[in-house]
C-alpha cells in the first residue's frame, strides 16, 4: 500500500474500497463508531466553530476476508449540521 493513492489524505476518485481490492486487499466489513464530544481547539479553528460546539467523531475501520484491519477512515463533523443515518438490510441466512 505504500506510495498508492490509498495513503493520501485526498479523495480517492474511483473510491477507496476499489483501490484496495486493486492491491489485493478486498474489504468485507467494517466497523463504525460514532462519538459525539465537544470540539478540540484544532477542530474548532479549522472548523470556524466556537469552542464549546459539538461535533460528532465517525471512525470506520475496515476489514478483509482474513479480518485483517486494512483501511481506518477518521471523520469530524460539525454537530449541529449533520444527521447520521443508517440502513440495514437483511441479507440471506441473517
Amino acid at each position: 500500500m505504500q506510495g498508492s493513492e490509498i495513503v493520501n489524505p485526498a479523495d480517492v476518485a474511483r473510491g477507496t474500497n476499489q483501490a484496495l481490492s486493486d492491491l489485493g486487499y478486498e474489504q468485507v466489513r467494517a466497523i463504525d463508531e460514532i462519538e459525539s464530544r465537544m470540539s478540540l481547539p484544532d477542530e474548532a479553528t479549522r472548523l470556524e466553530l466556537p469552542t464549546t460546539a459539538p461535533v460528532l467523531v465517525h471512525r470506520v475501520t475496515g476489514f478483509t476476508a482474513t479480518d485483517q484491519p486494512v483501511r481506518h477512515t477518521l471523520n469530524v463533523l460539525i454537530g449541529s449540521k449533520h444527521v447520521v443515518l443508517f440502513e440495514r438490510q437483511k441479507t440471506m441466512g441473517n
